[in-house]
């Protein structure tokens, strides 16, 4: 009997032990970042629209000099971002000034400046708010 309970217990503490490494994260690679092209696809959740934009689907370049470019949807847009473990700080340095109609441009533009965390999976790149609700969510456009 103490030799079925031991063989038990050594079975429990390695499917534990096997366990507690599959659920660690792994830690985001931020290189992935660099020298990708991004189209906008979600926002806040919601599938997007190309008509609530005047001028396509915002998209958003990222090179490995910590710049980015892109579209906002009506107007182009250029800055700088910060990356640092798996948060995003982007900051908008210009920013062209043609008139937009609808509201496309600024929900894009309210979500995207400032901090995010990211999911990267695959060709999908989210931007989550800090309780994990999803802000923003890209896919990878084709080199």
């Amino acid at each position: 009997m103490n030799k079925l309970l031991s063989f038990f217990s050594i079975a429990l503490l390695i499917l534990l032990s096997a366990a507690s490494r599959c659920s660690r994260e792994v830690p985001f690679d931020g290189s992935a970042l660099q020298n990708s092209s991004w189209q906008l696809s979600h926002q806040d959740g919601y599938p997007v629209q190309e008509e609530d934009y005047f001028r396509g689907l915002p998209t958003l370049n990222l090179t490995s000099d910590s710049s980015y470019s892109g579209s906002t949807g009506c107007n182009q847009m250029n800055g700088s971002y910060q990356l640092e473990a798996d948060r995003i700080s982007i900051s908008m340095a210009a920013m062209t000034k043609m008139g937009c109609p609808g509201s496309g441009e600024a929900d894009f533009t309210t979500r995207l400046f400032g901090e995010s965390r990211l999911e990267l999976s695959g060709d999908t790149l989210r931007f989550l708010k800090e309780g994990g609700e999803e802000k923003l969510r890209f896919w990878r456009m084709a080199e």
